[in-house]
């Protein structure tokens, strides 16, 4: 009847053994509030410890951030965190977490009590490091260079050699399972095993090869595997396989990411220009502009030769990402006066083929947002007949929401319904999602608010598949005015709710929730919120132009926004001067919708004032100018 229980690194492989895997304390997410996170163990283990030894309250709110961080890359392992609480002694809990990355050299002096081996994080890995054998070592120092962790393929073609029998790969990390130095990931559908190594163990590894001098090869060829990876996934972005291309390249973004940077680092122009052209549509499709933008940057930087075009092309495509990106400071002059460089440089330089089918869109976009309307008509003409049923309906959209900006309802609806058919045909969610959003500003136009409704929930459904979580949120916005125009005041005030959980806000988006909210009040007749989000926005705004060279497009809805909201009040000298504010704001972005949108609150503003005739010829004004009525507005 005896009963044994042992504690170990690895299964002691013995009849009647029964194991209970001991994982790492479950961690806080970064975000956390301070009444949630003593829910965690990794936080209250560190709390306590810390607590022993340091005077004072260890968990407030001004070092809630650095506790988290701290326990998180630690990877929630127990000594680890019992080592770090105990330099809070002398140091305070936001020095410790700023010098966690040399964290062997930071996490010493255990207790005098404990086994040698547990009293420095350093003799804590080493004694574990001793016990393997050679080739579990180097499989797993050189798996330390893999910051997303390695499926058994990657693991192979990245670390075998003539000192590490690729057959033998397999067995080893299976090995170091059991070891306790990898974990596997549950399968999914996207792919098989993955094996990941907490931090802790990744750089120790790290630091192995360093002392070696090997580090630098095994970089290198980390960075040729997963190069290759991001060529052979970004071709699948262009129809059936996007969803599938984009979750493989999501799943490797640490490594990807680490890829480009070793290549940038190591002085290989060509190839870092490349890999971030060739990422720059998978950003596209994630809605991660402003992380496209700071790449792309990073690999222009980079000194050297490159193939002809590819400097350009990355020149054009930061110029689009910047007018992306609600936090970028150049005025409308300058964009529009670096784009017209960036299109004549693209038009007489060319672009590589590597990038196709993109680049033949962006030309034409480019051309277009740099006011070359010749050039951008002559480049859709050529798009059209190309041979890649992809380039054809993104150009056939493209040129439905040139339509759009210039007030051509007719030729958005000829291409919108094309566009679809050939982007059903392919199988592409992005583009679905793109032209069912030009769509519905068609049925809203033409009353038909229900289909408009469908259309963005549709749209929202693909974004979702792809995970662009930014441009879902903001679709979701859109159903929200629809929902308004219909009457539908609850399934409005859910969708701007759900839009304020999504954590997307920032920048126009927090500008865009106050703005609806307020109208969603003014409906309802209460004025008291209505003042309070009208008092939140114009102070929101301000701030964004103290911080921020605010973009003409933003500045101009939420102006039109806060005029609504002043005639609510009856503040009508307030709403005449934002009105000429919005008006001028307006005019400067060269979009006909924009401009008709301010013109209907101009209208309302002149109606309130009893010029009934002058707001109906505003009204007539704006059906011109907008290229059709808006009768549900």
């Amino acid at each position: 009847q005896l009963r044994v229980l042992a504690t170990s690194r690895e299964p002691l492989g013995i009849d009647g053994e029964s194991l209970c895997v001991l994982p790492p304390l479950d961690l806080p997410p970064w975000d956390v509030t301070l009444a949630d996170a003593p829910g965690y163990a990794s936080v209250r283990l560190f709390v306590e410890r810390a607590a022993a030894v340091h005077a004072g309250p260890v968990l407030e709110a001004e070092s809630l951030a650095a506790v988290v961080e701290i326990v998180r890359r630690l990877d929630g392992l127990p000594l680890a965190i019992e080592l770090a609480a105990a330099r809070t002694r002398v140091l305070p809990v936001v020095e410790v977490s700023a010098r966690l990355s040399d964290r062997f050299r930071l996490l010493t002096g255990g207790r005098r009590t404990a086994l040698p081996r547990h009293q420095t994080l350093r003799a804590v890995v080493e004694w574990s490091w001793d016990l393997m054998s050679a080739d579990e070592r180097l499989l797993a120092e050189r798996l330390a260079v893999f910051p997303a962790g390695a499926t058994p393929e990657s693991a192979t073609a990245v670390c075998a050699d003539g000192r590490i029998a690729a057959d033998a790969v397999p067995a080893l990390l299976d090995a170091l399972v059991d070891k306790s130095l990898l974990t596997v990931d549950e399968p999914t559908p996207e792919g098989g095993l993955r094996y990941r190594m907490l931090e802790t163990i990744r750089e120790f590894g790290v630091g192995r090869l360093t002392e070696r001098g090997e580090v630098e090869v095994a970089r290198r060829r980390h960075a040729d595997w997963f190069a290759e990876v991001v060529t052979i996934q970004t071709h699948r972005l262009y129809g059936r396989e996007q969803v599938n291309g984009s979750r493989a390249l999501d799943t490797e973004r640490d490594n990807i990411l680490a890829a480009l940077r070793f290549l940038g680092d190591s002085g290989d122009a060509a190839r870092t220009l490349r890999l971030a052209l060739e990422l720059n549509w998978w950003w596209s499709l994630r809605s991660a502009h402003t992380e496209a933008r700071s790449w792309l940057e990073f690999a222009r930087s980079v000194p050297g030769a490159s193939e002809p075009g590819v400097r350009e092309m990355v020149d054009a495509v930061i110029l689009m990402t910047r007018g992306m990106v609600s936090d970028d400071t150049g005025s409308a002059d300058d964009i529009e006066h670096e784009g017209q460089a960036a299109s004549d440089a693209l038009e007489a330089s060319g672009v590589p083929d590597y990038v196709r089918p993109q680049s033949v869109v962006i030309r034409a976009m480019l051309a277009f947002f740099a006011h070359r309307p010749e050039r951008a008509e002559r480049l859709i003409a050529e798009a059209l007949t190309d041979d890649d049923p992809w380039v054809r309906a993104a150009t056939r959209m493209l040129r439905a929401a040139m339509a759009e900006n210039d007030g051509d309802v007719a030729t958005m609806r000829l291409d919108v319904d094309r566009a679809f058919t050939e982007f059903e045909e392919i199988g592409d969610r992005w583009g679905l999602a793109t032209v069912l959003s030009i769509r519905a500003q068609l049925q809203t136009l033409d009353g038909d608010l229900t289909g408009a409704l469908r259309s963005f929930e549709r749209a929202g459904e693909h974004l979702d598949a792809l995970g662009a979580h930014s441009d879902e949120a903001y679709t979701r916005m859109r159903t929200a005015t629809v929902r308004m125009r219909l009457g539908d005041l609850d399934g409005a005030r859910r969708d701007v709710d759900e839009f304020r959980a999504s954590n997307e806000l920032g920048g126009f988006g927090e500008l865009f929730s106050l703005g609806i909210r307020g109208l969603l009040a003014a409906q309802e007749g209460d004025l008291d919120t209505v003042r309070e989000m009208r008092t939140a926005l114009l102070e929101a705004e301000d701030d964004r132009r103290r911080r921020h060279r605010s973009q003409d497009h933003e500045r101009a809805l939420v102006l039109t926004i806060l005029v609504l909201l002043d005639i609510e009040l009856g503040e009508l000298d307030e709403a005449r001067t934002l009105a000429f504010d919005a008006y001028a704001a307006a005019q400067a972005t060269h979009d006909q919708p924009i401009l008709a949108n301010q013109g209907t609150t101009t209208a309302r503003l002149l109606q309130v004032l009893g010029r009934d005739e002058l707001a109906a010829e505003v009204l007539g004004a704006c059906a011109r100018v907008r290229g059709a009525e808006d009768a549900t507005d």
